[in-house]
């Protein structure tokens, strides 16, 4: 069985380009001599010994492919946002920071699965590229959202923090199976303290309801001028919300949750905003203070967000669960179904939403390291 990622787990032909293979290009006046010489690099995975090749092939290994990649190439000013923090790690000689959110558990409330075997390979497979170029690598902070979950979901009773708690201790269990050392998770509850939080996300629903109503009759010409709005500002709030962005997430809420009232994918709007109001205001992000500021690039399995600051989006690539070539639908690990198609003696890791009727045959696999095991959910559908 393969999870489709051998050829972008190194570059191929080459094995090492910083050690094996370098270009240059003999200094005879030609002004196209550094971009002969980065144009070599790029076809034949090599280095030109500088700088800049360093700086260049870790951005396109960040940046990633379509097969790895979800969503267009970022556009040139997220680029230079990109490079710029590559470029101070690399003067540093330091591993890249990277925040990397994750939800806190499955829709059906269950462990672990291929899903998140796969996600994580890619982001295995991701360090070795990169440390392939630059040895120092990169490091992963993943910010495991339990307590975001437990307000996220507090409708649907007990049984939330039971599975977010299975969910998380697989998810630990499950990182440290693989070996992956450069990922470093970090759950919210190590950050916040769950009452403040609830508080401070409770007071900041509120407003955040009464604005978005007001704004989606009104429309947001002169917003400013609303008391919700005003309240929003110094509570440190920052954004109008735009109409796109609303309409984004009552379109994902109206799919998981069918049948249901506008005024109620309101209300879930306004608590997963206070819930990340909260996140923010109480430095609950996973962010490392030795960082500095707006100096780490973000990895998101989620889909981009219509209508986000680019303040907020300029250092964020969007990755697949997994490669475009296994499968065109994409979904968060946290969110996806995983299981394993069997055609034959060929075996295929997919994904599908959790409400798609699939005949699927109950399988559990264990990975071991030491004394340290994880079950992985691995059901099979036969064709």
């Amino acid at each position: 069985m393969t999870f489709g990622h051998t050829a972008h787990c190194s570059p191929k032909p080459m094995k090492n380009p910083t050690s094996d293979l370098r270009v240059t290009v003999e200094d005879t006046g030609n002004p196209y001599q550094s971009s002969i010489a980065s144009f070599l690099a790029r076809e034949f995975h090599a280095s030109t010994g500088t700088t800049d090749s360093i700086l260049e092939a870790v951005t396109n290994e960040f940046v990633g492919s379509g097969q790895i990649r979800f969503g267009p190439v970022p556009s040139p000013e997220s680029i230079v946002a990109i490079r710029s923090v590559i470029s101070k790690c690399v003067e540093a000689n330091l591993p890249i920071p990277i925040l990397c959110p994750w939800g806190s558990r499955k829709p059906n409330n269950t462990g672990v699965d291929i899903a998140e075997l796969s996600a994580l390979k890619t982001l295995s497979c991701l360090g070795k590229r990169i440390q392939a170029h630059y040895p120092p690598g990169i490091c992963i902070r993943m910010r495991i959202e339990d307590i975001g979950g437990y307000y996220l979901f507090a409708d649907e009773g007990p049984i939330v923090r039971h599975a977010t708690k299975t969910y998380m201790e697989g998810l630990l269990r499950l990182i440290h199976v693989l070996d992956v050392k450069f990922v470093k998770p970090v759950p919210e509850s190590t950050l916040m303290d769950e009452d403040v939080y609830n508080e401070v996300a409770d007071k900041a629903q509120q407003i955040l309801l009464q604005y978005i109503s007001e704004t989606d009759v009104r429309g947001l010409d002169s917003h400013q001028d609303l008391a919700s709005w005003q309240q929003l500002e110094q509570m440190g709030w920052k954004g109008s919300i735009p109409l796109e962005q609303r309409a984004y997430y009552r379109e994902r809420y109206e799919r998981l949750y069918p049948g249901r009232e506008r005024s109620e994918y309101t209300k879930m709007l306004a608590i997963y905003l206070a819930g990340s109001h909260a996140r923010y205001h109480l430095r609950g992000t996973g962010i490392d203070e030795s960082w500095g500021k707006d100096s780490h690039l973000q990895i998101s399995f989620c889909p981009p967000v219509p209508g986000m600051p680019a303040s907020m989006s300029n250092r964020t690539i969007h990755y697949r669960t997994l490669p475009e070539k296994m499968a065109r639908t994409h979904l968060a690990p946290w969110r996806a179904r995983g299981y394993l198609r069997i055609s034959g003696d060929q075996i295929a890791v997919k994904i599908s939403s959790w409400n798609e009727h699939l005949d699927l045959q109950p399988s559990t696999i264990t990975l071991h390291r030491g004394d340290v095991s994880v079950e992985i959910l691995a059901p099979t559908l036969s064709e």
